[in-house]
């Protein structure tokens, strides 16, 4: 059996426009894959101001070029995707990931959707249970309280001690790959593993 570990945030747009390339990956080759939480920071691009230094106009162009390449990507793939002036949080929708009990395919797809296209806050654990209700999973099974949230963090740092600092992150044996631009490398990765 071929295993792949997946670190993915809701709240990444990287992560979620590389969500399809990564299931067909899994299915067409067999892959055992086990679905990780890892939270990244999300930050608003900054408005222009009239007088900014050159590391501010730099930050700022590179996320707005960022932002558009999603856009384009996202049109690319028939995708709506839906930046928000201001980021919203998706520490309850993770805080479930962490303790999802079976294949959380269904969920995670959700989620992305009610991100990226419905603009919900997944920080919100009402918002969250709605969406496990959705996919057919019992949302009182969840601990969205301090052990939720301590669980969390533990897998946070778990991840960053194995060299995870973005999303998405896959992890092969001992390789890690950051983007769904690295999914042609993994493939052949996994064909030659045993």
């Amino acid at each position: 059996m071929k295993f792949l570990t997946v670190f993915i945030d809701f709240k990444s747009a990287a992560a979620y426009l590389a969500m399809d390339a990564t299931l067909k990956l899994i299915q067409a080759g067999d892959v055992q894959v086990i679905w990780k939480p890892y939270e990244v920071r999300a930050q608003a691009i900054a408005d222009k101001k009239q007088i900014e230094t050159v590391t501010e106009s730099h930050l700022r162009v590179r996320a707005t070029q960022r932002q558009q390449t999603h856009l384009k990507y996202a049109a690319i793939q028939g995708k709506t995707i839906i930046f928000q002036k201001e980021p919203k949080g998706s520490g309850a929708a993770l805080t479930a990931l962490a303790q999802f009990d079976g294949d959380p395919v269904e969920y995670i797809r959700a989620a992305f959707l009610a991100y990226w296209q419905d603009g919900l806050d997944l920080d919100d654990p009402e918002t969250v249970k709605a969406i496990l209700n959705q996919c057919g999973v019992d949302s009182n099974s969840i601990a969205f309280d301090q052990k939720g949230k301590d669980l969390l963090v533990a897998q946070q740092i778990e991840a960053e001690e194995q060299g995870v600092f973005d999303t998405p992150m896959y992890v092969v044996g001992s390789e890690r790959f950051l983007g769904r631009e690295q999914l042609p490398w993994i493939e052949a990765l996994l064909e030659n593993s045993l």
